[in-house]
């Protein structure tokens, strides 16, 4: 099965952007709004690679996100950052220019080495309240 964005992907290109992708967030780019947890990789080429996270809650206040926080999800994986790639590439979120463009380029080169904290920050965004909603 391939995956479809602008260009078929294989399944193992995926999921090396997504665990990138989700290492990048989770080691630089989401900490001034949340705090979390991580499921990392055991094993494999990725050993200590984050495959997902979870169990998000409000770094300032360590309490739950209040009702003015819509959460569409509480846990991010290949799946939920798969739709948020999507929305940014297809545009239906405001991103900055740059970032969209760094986003379309770690699909077409297979490759998650141009999301950076700031563009994996706005993905993990994306994937759980459906746009940015802070920074």
């Amino acid at each position: 099965m391939s995956l479809v964005f602008p260009i078929p992907m294989e399944d193992s290109v995926w999921d090396e952007i997504a665990a990138g992708t989700l290492t990048t967030a989770a080691e630089g780019g989401i900490g001034y709004w949340a705090d979390y947890e991580t499921v990392r990789y055991k094993d494999g080429p990725h050993a200590g690679w984050v495959v997902a996270i979870k169990n998000f809650t409000d770094a300032e206040t360590g309490e739950a996100f209040d009702d003015s926080v819509k959460m569409l999800r509480t846990q991010v994986n290949n799946n939920s950052l798969f739709g948020a790639f999507r929305k940014v590439i297809e545009g239906k979120v405001q991103v900055a220019p740059y970032i969209r463009k760094w986003v379309i380029q770690s699909i077409a080169d297979g490759d998650a080495g141009m999301i950076d904290a700031e563009a994996a920050d706005v993905l993990v965004q994306v994937a759980i309240f459906g746009d940015i909603v802070f920074g």
